[in-house]
């Protein structure tokens, strides 16, 4: 399906709203934002205010003009009265507040309905609002940064924003209200090119006919073999308990399972699942852009005979491994496990 990207003019924003706030409760509503309707509700109320703000742009995606709308995106100039700002703020050094918050354009918001995902539309919405040029990813728009804040649970948005260039600026970072940590990131709009986000030794694939979401490396893919003490350790994320997170594990079909991993290891899924007892193979990924290993991936086997019986006790954790760790992100459970 082609897809249209088209900035609104504000008068044209306000007319849009209640096609907006659609797309907005389809996307969070579900893990790992699980916003409620009420705070929904809020988003609503403060949505014709947003045009006022210095700066402000917006684009959507949409198929044609009669078409309903599948994805938006909007931002402005960061400015220091800001609510986001001053959360912000108060984990930055001074130093680096004004190499990032000064002369910076905030993304505050970027959202492709879930069925429309994976078709490349939320890096068409994200290129087209930053005013990044096709060649040079150099941008248009009068700011030296970028920055935004997202979940780092949300491996669809992280893989989206490392592969243009986004680097991370605070890890682990509550934001006032949240139910999840959050990720501060920040791209120089300047340089003319975008920094490497990836270090000696991973590199990035380069973006596939799947759009924002990659195909997986081999790197990772360590496997619970016999269930015994040896296999990885799951602990616990500090200040989230289970029942907070538990939701946040996407239930994956067959083939999306093997959509996470090399086709090379897809011998030894199957190989996992064929074993008597087990019962699920759960998925996960270390989710840190910093990492040498960032998005390396474990499936880890669960069932009668293995460390972990259910997929509820993988939920909230995760396993460590040498230099990195890796949270449960996803599940995929055979026919009456």
């Amino acid at each position: 399906m082609a897809i249209e990207i088209i900035q609104l003019t504000p008068p044209q924003f306000q007319s849009a709203t209640d096609e907006i706030i659609a797309v907005y409760r389809a996307t969070f509503s579900l893990p790992p934002y699980l916003e409620s309707e009420m705070q929904i509700a809020q988003v609503a109320k403060s949505l014709p205010e947003q045009p006022t703000r210095l700066g402000f742009r917006c684009c959507i995606a949409r198929a044609s003009a009669t078409e309903p709308l599948v994805g938006f995106a909007y931002g402005f100039a960061v400015q220091s009265t800001d609510w986001w700002y001053e959360a912000v703020a108060g984990q930055m050094s001074r130093a680096r507040l004004k190499e990032w918050l000064s002369n910076s354009f905030v993304l505050a918001e970027i959202a492709v309905m879930p069925s429309e995902r994976r078709h490349g539309i939320g890096g068409q919405l994200h290129d087209a609002l930053l005013a990044l040029g096709t060649a040079t990813k150099r941008s248009a728009l009068p700011y030296r940064t970028a920055v935004l804040s997202t979940p780092q649970l949300d491996i669809y948005a992280m893989r989206l924003y490392v592969s243009r260039g986004w680097r991370v600026l605070l890890w682990d970072f509550t934001l006032p209200g949240a139910q999840c940590p959050y990720v501060v990131m920040g791209l120089e709009l300047v340089s003319g090119q975008l920094p490497s986000p990836c270090q000696d030794g991973y590199t990035l694939p380069e973006e596939s006919s799947q759009g924002d979401c990659y195909p997986a490396t081999s790197l990772g893919a360590d496997f619970d073999l016999d269930g015994r003490v040896s296999s990885p350790r799951i602990c616990r994320l500090p200040r989230l308990s289970s029942a907070t997170r538990g939701n946040e594990m996407f239930r994956l079909t067959l083939d999306q399972l093997f959509d996470l991993f090399d086709p090379l290891v897809h011998g030894e899924l199957e190989a996992q699942l064929s074993r008597e007892g087990v019962a699920a193979l759960v998925v996960f990924e270390d989710l840190n852009p910093e990492s040498l290993y960032f998005g390396g991936r474990t499936a880890v086997a669960v069932g009668a005979g293995c460390t972990y019986i259910t997929v509820a006790e993988c939920e909230g954790g995760f396993i460590e491994h040498a230099m990195q760790r890796q949270y449960a992100i996803a599940y995929y459970e055979k026919e009456g496990g």
